[in-house]
């Protein structure tokens, strides 16, 4: 799922404006909204199009596919406990 949403943004940076691809949606609105931090004319684009908010569905997309493939064991490890950090 994550590689057709990569994809899909690829094909897009080659044909779409910023204010065209913040209108799609998906990918290629994170991307202009992460583009907008350092540069003027996605930023523009952004408010053109009325997009406020990091855009979640690409987030809910890859949090579902990485869910079904780590196991509970292994989320275990790779989340620090806060405990632990405290004490350090």
């Amino acid at each position: 799922m994550l590689t057709a949403h990569l994809s899909g943004l690829q094909q897009s940076l080659g044909r779409l404006t910023y204010t065209e691809m913040a209108k799609r949606g998906g990918s290629e609105l994170l991307f202009v909204q992460i583009r907008a931090l350092a540069n003027k004319a996605a930023e523009k684009a952004l408010a053109k199009a009325g997009q406020e908010g990091i855009e979640l569905g690409v987030y809910k997309t890859l949090v579902a596919e990485l869910a079904k493939r780590i196991p509970k064991e292994t989320a275990k490890k790779a989340i620090p406990s806060l405990e632990h950090s405290s004490e350090a």
